[in-house]
């Protein structure tokens, strides 16, 4: 449940009365989003408690920017771990940090950061320096193309047998000319 704040004194009173210092994070500890960013109301607006302690400690967050974490914890309201940049500049740091599991952003898309999504090798061995040998993916990244091929084969197969089972006259799936 958020708190509702009303007058800059209420600001402080209910900043100081609802965090909790750790040896380095100072934890929110009233209400908090489902992603664990804390939340609460100033002067009749909804904030993120992150946000609202940089407001307190800092000074004012330019438009169009955001307040990044350097500790990732989400719901740390630390000024000193706190800092300002765009938004490109917070997926960025997610990217850099491994926390990104892939999208787009103003167009490029950033794949899948899993822990072989710069290595040279697949899980199964396959070489991947060559772009020849490496399937991209719109949504998960890259993939290597005879893992792929593999996979695909594998799962066409397994569609095959399926739907024969549910065909009572045994047809046959395999590829038919298309008549124009």
């Amino acid at each position: 449940m958020a708190i509702n704040i009303k007058s800059p004194e209420q600001v402080l009173k209910s900043f100081y009365g609802r965090k909790k210092k750790t040896e380095s994070c100072w934890i929110w500890t009233a209400g908090k989003s489902a992603q664990g960013y804390g939340s609460a109301y100033m002067f009749g607006k909804h904030i993120k408690a992150h946000r609202m302690s940089y407001l307190i400690h800092v000074g004012d967050i330019p438009a169009g920017k955001v307040v990044m974490h350097s500790c990732d914890n989400p719901s740390c309201v630390n000024p000193d771990h706190l800092s300002v940049g765009s938004y490109s500049d917070n997926i960025q740091d997610c990217v850099r940090k491994g926390r990104f599991r892939g999208g787009r952003l103003g167009g490029r898309l950033y794949g899948s950061l899993s822990s072989r999504s710069s290595s040279s090798k697949c899980k199964n061995g396959h070489d991947m320096t060559l772009s020849s040998n490496v399937y991209q993916s719109p949504n998960s990244g890259r993939m290597c193309k005879i893992c792929k091929r593999a996979y695909d084969y594998a799962y066409r197969k397994e569609w095959i047998k399926r739907k024969r089972l549910e065909d009572p006259n045994g047809k046959s799936y395999k590829k038919s000319k298309i008549k124009s």
